[in-house]
């Protein structure tokens, strides 16, 4: 498992944000489920999205809504960081069990 992987931007043309599309390849590295949350990251912002794999999907690119793709201010061809959501609740647990 890794922590972030660098995705080469592909453009959906639905303008609804809010979901990605990746290989499973890229799920499986980062231990993300169907339909978990993920943070996806440009140099401007990070924003949240559901992901959804995608067999046709080059495992070196993410396909982007035109919503989220306008957030990050990125571009086809551009790249994007993309990372497993893990949510504070979740943390919390972890760090009160260590503690």
């Amino acid at each position: 498992m890794v922590e972030e992987k660098t995705l080469t931007v592909d453009i959906s043309p639905v303008k609804v944000g809010g979901v990605v599309r990746v290989h499973p390849d890229v799920k499986k590295d980062l231990d993300i489920e169907e339909g978990e949350l993920a943070v996806v990251s440009s140099d401007i912002k990070d924003i949240l999205v559901t992901t959804y794999s995608d067999k046709f999907v080059e495992d070196s690119n993410i396909i982007l809504r035109e919503e989220d793709r306008k957030k990050l201010k990125v571009k086809k061809g551009g790249t994007v960081r993309i990372r497993k959501h893990e949510s504070i609740l979740k943390v919390k647990n972890i760090m009160n069990k260590l503690l």
